[in-house]
């Protein structure tokens, strides 16, 4: 470290106080008119669907005014104090730098700006991704071409054998205040920009799909999905522990997993279940031979057949 961090650091007083001054400006984030008007616009009945929340969400976003007012207390704070803690997540990597402005339950609220130059220093990007979720996007400043490309909705029985290509479908001009709504349950965009792009997006919660997909920029072709969620990765963790601490008490455990609306793990919970407690878990089995996916179909009856075998002399 520096004489100067040296010294910063060793500052108990000062760093008490600055750390003060940061929960108060929090404080003062969270009261402020801008705060609260935003809040107030994404507010709504609680089992609204991604449409109702994306209307709210262009409302809001349809004038930027807003966060400006919202912002310019923590640019003279970071001003004042270098070190000022902002009262919100920033990310930064070698193309964007984002900041989670707003974290409703309905939709959170990210300023990003996209940096042209080192975009165009990177080789064209081969795959596209539809993420899951429908975004509303004001493109606050900035120019240059928003490609889309569009596919089917991902349903329950989403596999590989059954996705459809996704092929281009628009080239939109960008505009400084454009707005748009975006849905990345069936669409996948890439910006080509010709300046530095500043966005302020909505992620709608409600009705995200189960999985984001990747494919291949120039033929279309499905690649790979991924969960959008953590959750079932959580859960299946959870439940290979359970396994292999041989908690046979927690079936309960593996038999609502094998009902959770994510299939892959429907399927992990009845493979980690079975390897605990087979004639336990055999019944629930014979229940996933017809089960809404085709995979998890296939590997269910594929277990019962394989149990059902005779024993070998």
């Amino acid at each position: 470290m520096t004489p100067a961090l040296d010294a910063l650091l060793a500052d108990r007083v000062g760093l008490a106080a600055r750390r003060t001054r940061d929960q108060a400006q929090a404080r003062d984030w969270q009261n402020s008119a801008a705060y609260r008007h935003a809040i107030a616009t994404l507010e709504g009945p609680a089992d609204d669907g991604a449409e109702a929340v994306a209307a709210r969400a262009m409302r809001l976003l349809a004038d930027g005014g807003w966060v400006a007012d919202l912002l310019v207390p923590l640019v003279a704070a970071l001003a004042a104090d270098p070190l000022a803690e902002p009262p919100f997540r920033v990310q930064r990597d070698a193309l964007k730098l984002g900041a989670v402005l707003i974290d409703h339950p309905a939709a959170s609220i990210t300023a990003t700006i996209l940096s042209a130059d080192a975009l165009a220093g990177l080789p064209p990007a081969e795959t596209i991704v539809v993420p899951g979720r429908m975004t509303v996007v004001r493109y606050h400043r900035g120019s240059g071409v928003l490609h889309l490309w569009r596919t089917a909705a991902a349903g329950d029985d989403f596999c590989a054998a059954n996705a459809t290509p996704c092929l281009p479908a628009a080239a939109i001009a960008l505009a400084d205040g454009l707005v748009r709504r975006i849905d990345g349950r069936t669409h996948a965009q890439l910006v080509a920009p010709v300046s530095d792009v500043v966005t302020l997006t909505a992620n709608i919660r409600a009705g995200a799909a189960l999985l984001s997909r990747e494919y291949d920029r120039a033929s279309g072709r499905f690649l790979r999905a991924a969960a959008l969620d953590d959750w079932p990765s959580r859960a299946e963790l959870m439940l290979t522990f359970l396994r292999h601490a041989s908690r046979a008490e927690a079936a309960a455990a593996f038999e609502a997993a094998s009902h959770d609306p994510a299939h892959f793990l429907r399927w992990a919970a009845m493979r980690e279940w079975l390897a605990m407690d087979a004639r336990a878990a055999l019944p629930r089995l014979r229940q996933m031979g017809d089960d809404p996916h085709p995979e998890v179909r296939a590997a269910a009856r594929a277990m019962i057949a394989r149990l059902s075998a005779p024993c070998p002399d």
